[in-house]
């Protein structure tokens, strides 16, 4: 009962905020920063060993997050906001890759408590849209261009055809259209 107690008291006494709640659209090579609050009552009790933060990705294809950083038992970021909120925020920063768009969660580990974020929602423009898209215009310029060359064949032969014949118009050869 006691264990109870003390996990209620725990819970209201701590909240958890993550910011930003969604990313802009990222690049590969970009850097991203996202920010986990634990604010709390001043007076409240706390842990002896503090709280400790873990930063995880859950990504849109996996089965199971993937734990990405630990900050372990950290007090350095942590300050009085007000009389009545005391304020510990931790920091992670990453650059991105193709592969790291999902949404990132940040958990505080108190007393055997998690208390997790939100969650940022994170995405990443994927290059190879881009590519193709410059592939296929390169494509489609290219047949356009043999088609247009092609008709102008087509009719330099029709032109020297009708010159070569005199007004005879026997076309044993062709087939033309009037």
């Amino acid at each position: 009962m006691d264990q109870l107690i003390s996990y209620i008291l725990l819970t209201t006494e701590l909240r958890v905020v993550q910011e930003p709640t969604v990313s802009d659209q990222l690049r590969p090579g970009d850097l991203m920063s996202l920010q986990c609050s634990v604010l709390s009552d001043p007076d409240s009790k706390t842990c002896p060993g503090g709280h400790s933060v873990l930063w995880f990705r859950a990504g849109s294809h996996e089965s199971r997050p993937d734990i990405i950083y630990t900050a372990g038992n950290r007090r350095d970021g942590c300050e009085e906001r007000s009389a009545s909120q005391k304020s510990c925020v931790h920091h992670f920063s990453k650059n991105i890759s193709s592969s790291d768009a999902g949404t990132y969660y940040c958990a505080v580990d108190t007393c055997g408590r998690l208390l997790f974020g939100d969650g940022t929602k994170v995405d990443v423009e994927d290059n190879s849209i881009s590519k193709t898209d410059s592939s296929e215009t390169t494509v489609t310029f290219l047949l356009c261009a043999a088609l247009a060359l092609t008709l102008i064949v087509i009719a330099f032969l029709i032109h020297a055809i009708k010159t070569n014949n005199n007004g005879n118009k026997d076309y044993s050869c062709f087939i033309l259209i009037k």
